[in-house]
């Protein structure tokens, strides 16, 4: 199951990040791209259970749903797309490509 490397993956992460730090790692935020296909829930369910037994057991994540982003052709601004673009917002050309993101994004450690 593709949610149970992805925890498993986390893990070994924060095992590095653990070994650079003092304290005990106690919150972990993600951000998933809308189109991975990955639910927040669902991370969660397969991260608690690879957690289970290891250092990280009752580390709290929290993972929130990046948006679509596009990339404007004319002036390379990127911004999230909404059901109202119609044009970039910096410099209102309707010339933007789609940046598909289905990538998990460790955001923050505290």
């Amino acid at each position: 199951m593709h949610e149970t490397g992805l925890a498993e993956a986390i893990i070994e992460t924060l095992r590095k990040v653990q070994a650079a730090r003092s304290e005990a790692i106690r919150l972990v935020r993600l951000q998933v791209g809308e189109f991975s296909g990955i639910t927040p829930e669902h991370l969660a369910e397969h991260f608690y259970e690879a957690a289970e037994g290891t250092e990280f057991e009752g580390v709290k994540l929290e993972t929130e749903v990046r948006g679509i982003m596009a990339k404007c052709e004319a002036c390379e601004a990127v911004f999230e797309l909404t059901q109202d673009t119609e044009s970039c917002p910096k410099c209102a050309s309707g010339n933007m490509s789609v940046q598909a993101d289905e990538g998990v994004k460790l955001v923050s450690v505290e």
